[in-house]
């Protein structure tokens, strides 16, 4: 019989100390032996009870093998692959666009393949291109060189032309570039098995298909919205990336190709027949704030405004998940800021109130921050 851990959890433990288990097979002897140590039945039972303690041990370790909590890498992916849909999710690379500038008199092209860079990562041209216009620009397609988290780069970030071409002037993003990631951790392959056992997903129904979603490389979070319009036997899936940012476009096309890549409920997919599911990138709405702080003493808008911009950023992130945006939660990320008492007047898209998701389904970026 098992016997429960020392810390009172629920873990059974199995282990036996040789001591403890020579002492009781000595007494299962009958008293007419001698049971004393040297002697050759205590030699005896005693070499049979390390044999036994060192089984109870390995008896533990293979007990462990049960709770999820107590697994790692191929163990844990193996798990987790028996029990649910879970997958582990690889490394993606990042992609976006790139401007690149012609100097003044000249044009020409620019070959798939050519490099630049931003201070952590190169990135490579996923196409040829050329200006045609003297001294002008062309914007093109670019692909992480490596992948992971790394590749992600803000607006303005990639500036530096690694591959020689002796008519560009100048190259820049003009608009973020993302959708890298790294591996997924032991930690957070844990979690998303967890949620999904307790969502209990079944063929069709809405927790499935959002666990199918977030199981594709580049999607972090999954909204399903059944009978879109009242219309049954319908679903819309919309997915964002794992910063509650927008997608790229592959991932939402691998999404479909689960679910139902031929958009017609013929059963190709996980869908059940019948099932119509249409996956979507959420609208983008932009978030535009109006603040009329009361700060400290000593303190001033120049030294809280980027923290006022960093704090309502990183909420806004999380709006996906929580399916609205909450005027309270836009006051309290105002009133965490350092130097900051209090606000007099708060305005979110002009008004004192949330947004909600209902009819459409939104990712929500910070737009004007106006700090009065």
């Amino acid at each position: 019989m098992g016997r429960r851990d020392k810390d009172g959890g629920n873990k059974v433990s199995y282990y036996k100390d040789a001591g403890e288990i020579q002492e009781s097979l000595l007494g299962y002897m009958s008293n007419e032996y001698n049971k004393e140590k040297g002697s050759w039945l205590w030699e005896l039972m005693k070499a049979v009870s390390c044999a036994l303690s060192d089984f109870t041990a390995e008896l533990d370790n293979a007990a462990e093998k049960l709770y999820v909590e107590k697994l790692q890498g191929d163990e844990l992916d193996d798990y987790v692959a028996n029990w649910s849909y879970t997958k582990r999710k690889a490394m993606t690379q990042a992609n976006g666009y790139a401007t690149f500038t012609a100097k003044s008199g000249r044009v020409g092209k620019i070959a798939q393949g050519t490099y630049i860079a931003s201070p952590r990562c190169n990135y490579i041209t996923s196409e040829d291109c050329e200006i045609t216009e003297s001294g002008g620009s062309v914007t093109v397609a670019v692909v992480a060189a490596d992948y992971g988290s790394i590749g992600n780069a803000e607006a303005g970030e990639i500036n530096k032309l690694i591959t020689s071409v002796d008519f560009i002037e100048s190259v820049t993003n003009y608009d973020a570039v993302s959708g890298g990631e790294d591996e997924e951790s032991d930690d957070e392959l844990r979690d998303r098995y967890n949620t999904a056992i307790k969502k209990a997903a079944n063929a069709g129904n809405i927790a499935y298909y959002e666990e199918l979603a977030v199981s594709v490389e580049g999607v972090g979070e999954a909204y399903c919205v059944p009978c879109p319009g009242n219309s049954p036997g319908s679903a819309d899936l919309y997915v964002v990336n794992a910063d509650g940012g927008e997608v790229v476009e592959s991932a939402v096309e691998a999404v479909q190709n689960i679910v139902d890549p031929n958009r017609n409920g013929d059963g190709a997919g996980a869908a059940p027949v019948g099932a119509f599911v249409t996956v979507k990138k959420p609208e983008i709405m932009r978030v535009n704030i109006t603040v009329s702080p009361v700060y400290y003493t000593g303190y001033n808008k120049e030294r809280t405004e980027a923290e006022m911009r960093e704090r309502i950023t990183e909420y806004l992130k999380t709006c996906f998940t929580e399916k609205i945006l909450r005027y309270k939660k836009i006051g309290q990320c105002v009133l965490e800021c350092e130097g900051i008492k209090d606000f007099t007047e708060l305005k979110v898209n002009g008004e004192e109130n949330n947004i909600e998701m209902r009819e459409s389904i939104y990712i929500f970026t910070l737009g004007e921050l106006t700090v009065e």
